[in-house]
């Protein structure tokens, strides 16, 4: 801020000096997952609560919050935790996740929690979990990314399945065998010109809606996407 660092350690409350991930809430609040299942919140640069999520052992991937103002937790091994008024609820397998290893959470336009596993994608709505997995037509791959663009379309990036379309019902990968550089998609962002741009193990690339609409209609042989190594 102001151009100047401000760095938080264990000496200003934080449990550890290894933090991942950080989200911001609607009220401005900081929430930081910390090492050994610790969840910080922090008011205004001050660490204000501390929270025991999962065990010792917990590590956390994405944190999320949806309509309620319930914060979601997505932890490595150990499920889904819904924090909310102080109270923790855990969600696993066996409460209709179609894997305990949470990699993303994303929150559309109408309010559903999409959460990728390492067993395929859940989409929760209602209090219901709706599960997609290689049997719906989802790449069979961790899923590490989602982006929903301006139509409503989902856009999934996977752990060596590339990047996957999820338009009215209907799943669509896209890999190397159609041209993308690589099958790992970390991230997904879109920009104005209707470009979707990936980070993948083989660098930046970034490829139009349009060039892949057109692949869909065979109208060119492969897909093309623009490629940023070092």
């Amino acid at each position: 801020q102001d151009n100047r660092f401000r760095t938080y350690t264990t000496k200003d409350g934080l449990f550890s000096d290894l933090n991942w991930p950080v989200y911001e809430d609607r009220r401005g609040n900081l929430w930081v997952g910390a090492e050994g299942g610790r969840v910080h919140q922090l008011r205004e640069g001050v660490v204000h609560r501390t929270y025991q999520v999962g065990t010792p052992k917990s590590f956390f991937r994405s944190i999320s919050e949806d309509r309620s103002g319930a914060l979601w937790i997505g932890t490595e091994s150990d499920g889904l935790y819904r924090l909310h008024d102080g109270s923790l609820t855990v969600y696993t397998t066996k409460q209709g996740l179609v894997g305990d290893a949470i990699s993303v959470l994303y929150l559309d336009r109408q309010g559903d929690l999409w959460i990728g596993t390492n067993g395929g994608l859940n989409r929760l709505r209602g209090g219901h979990f709706t599960a997609y997995t290689s049997q719906d037509g989802l790449s069979p791959a961790r899923v590490l990314s989602i982006h929903e663009d301006g139509e409503g379309t989902l856009w999934i990036g996977t752990m060596g399945g590339g990047l996957n379309r999820l338009r009215q019902g209907r799943f669509t990968a896209y890999t190397t065998k159609e041209g993308l550089p690589d099958d790992v998609v970390y991230a997904i962002l879109e920009d104005d010109g209707g470009n979707l741009w990936m980070s993948s193990r083989k660098g930046l690339f970034q490829v139009s809606k349009k060039q892949i609409d057109e692949f869909d209609r065979k109208k060119v042989g492969a897909l093309s996407p623009h490629c940023f190594g070092s």
